[in-house]
């Protein structure tokens, strides 16, 4: 069997499509998370003003980013990953919510939840209920938040 070349090698690379997205090149992605609404209604009150929920994702990377790339898996079986459960006998309702993160806090915010074996919205929600408890080891949380302002 004998290959044939083809005559116009440009014919040959115009049939091959790329799976890039076709978006404008700087554009944040558009992002979703679901959150508890007591949650979110905490987190409005935080962090007010334009871009809440991209800033308090920046924000909670900051302070717990380092800590929980060396702690202790948060899921022990990994091999499937671990989402919100709602409470049992719970009212709490679930929301979802887009916004638009910065995309390095996006990917990172990815790599942990893989790491660790949760879903995104899951250690969102989890830095979040740390940071509201006052749990944050060398920062201070909203504790800090509090004294700052």
């Amino acid at each position: 069997m004998q290959w044939e070349k083809p005559s116009n090698p440009s014919e040959s690379r115009s049939k091959i499509h790329t799976l890039k997205a076709k978006s404008p090149k700087g554009e944040v992605p558009n992002c979703t998370l679901l959150l508890s609404r007591n949650l979110y209604v905490r987190l409005l009150q935080h962090w007010e003003g334009e871009k809440p929920l991209s800033r308090c994702l920046n924000e909670l990377l900051e302070l717990y980013a380092a800590r929980l790339e060396k702690g202790e898996k948060l899921n022990s079986e990994s091999s499937l990953l671990l989402y919100q459960r709602k409470k049992p006998r719970s009212s709490e309702n679930f929301d979802r919510i887009n916004f638009r993160p910065e995309g390095m806090d996006w990917i990172r915010l990815g790599n942990i939840s893989r790491w660790h074996g949760v879903s995104r919205c899951f250690l969102f929600s989890y830095m979040l209920e740390l940071y509201f408890c006052g749990k944050d080891g060398e920062s201070g949380g909203a504790a800090r938040k509090r004294r700052a302002a």
